[in-house]
């Protein structure tokens, strides 16, 4: 009988949780636009994903077939290896992260239904 009482607490909760939330926002437009928000910020955080993408790349490269894609991984490395400047490549990332930021955002502003 407890067990009973403790699910139909938790139950009820979160039935009224969600009307709630559904009320607020009708046509579950809040669902949407988190939604889409989830493919926006690997587009935020570009310099990051492609800095991991440049060692999964490499490491299933080597392992499968024994040749490496980039000079050395993580990305920032190749360029190194390439004859860049470790304040060239600092600059040129915080470009490209600043932009596709604001990229990203801009996106994410506009998605908003008014």
């Amino acid at each position: 009988m407890h067990r009973a009482r403790t699910y139909s607490f938790f139950a009820a909760s979160r039935r009224s949780a969600l009307n709630s939330s559904e009320t607020r926002v009708p046509g579950g437009t809040r669902r949407r636009t988190f939604r889409w928000a989830r493919l926006i910020l690997p587009l935020i955080g570009i310099i990051f994903v492609l800095e991991v993408t440049s060692d999964i790349i490499q490491v299933a490269s080597y392992k499968l077939r024994g040749k490496r894609v980039f000079r050395m991984a993580p990305l920032h490395h190749h360029f190194e290896l390439g004859g860049w400047d470790e304040e060239k490549i600092t600059m040129r990332f915080w470009i490209v992260g600043a932009l596709a930021g604001m990229l990203g955002v801009t996106l994410f502003v506009a998605s908003i239904p008014k």
